[in-house]
């Protein structure tokens, strides 16, 4: 009711016309959501996306994706690589030999994008000293963080489920079928540790989770409850 902005009430409210209860509605609320996004936003991240495709364009590199789950990696990643030679490396479907799929890419001097969620330090230290070891500390590497809150997160994850069954999707998110378990977002949030250059990047570029529906339905289907 909230979502559909329709007034709710109770029986007893309704027939014995008791005093309204406080029931606002305390979780994530996507109508706001979308309402406090710039409306150029979606805009100004291609803008983004734009001047990265052409960094790693320029010379070939490796673009390791940082955030939660259904935050949009995968789709930006997508966006950065179209109608390019740039690769898209996805953990969950090289998940063995994945440093030597990363190798053997950027030594046919194409760029990479990893998408995977890579919220330690540690681990992503791991992935930029192999990569300098075997091709050379001149090899660059980049960081994309893509921000989104946890409910944010949580609802795309729903939302997204939905979309596969609907619509054609990219092999990387169409095995979502079912929603994602809350605990692969409460560990990512456990073990997220800010990015930092020191880690032995070029550039961190940062954004954020921004939807765009393929129609009025998808949009619909978003502004829905999920929890």
């Amino acid at each position: 009711a909230q979502a559909s902005k329709i007034v709710f009430v109770t029986p007893e409210e309704f027939i014995y016309r008791e005093s309204p209860q406080d029931r606002t509605f305390s979780g994530f609320d996507p109508g706001e959501y979308l309402k406090h996004l710039p409306k150029d936003a979606y805009e100004a991240q291609e803008t983004l996306l734009t001047r990265i495709r052409t960094v790693l364009l320029q010379k070939p590199g490796l673009l390791i994706m940082i955030g939660y789950p259904a935050s949009g990696k995968s789709t930006i990643a997508r966006r950065i690589a179209a109608g390019t030679s740039i690769q898209v490396l996805h953990r969950d479907l090289v998940a063995k030999n994945l440093n030597d799929h990363l190798i053997s890419a950027l030594q046919a001097k194409t760029s990479v994008i990893l998408d995977s969620t890579n919220p330690k330090r540690v681990s992503r230290m791991a992935i930029v000293q192999e990569v300098h070891q075997r091709l050379g500390s001149s090899t660059p590497v980049y960081y994309l963080n893509v921000h989104s809150s946890l409910d944010l997160a949580k609802h795309v994850n729903h939302w997204r489920a939905w979309m596969v069954e609907h619509y054609k999707l990219h092999e990387s998110v169409a095995k979502h079928q079912k929603p994602l378990p809350t605990v692969a977002f409460t560990k990512f949030m456990a073990e997220y540790q800010e990015p930092s250059l020191d880690e032995g990047v070029e550039q961190i570029w940062n954004t954020s989770l921004i939807p765009k529906f393929e129609d009025e339905e998808s949009r619909v289907r978003f502004l829905q409850f999920q929890e």
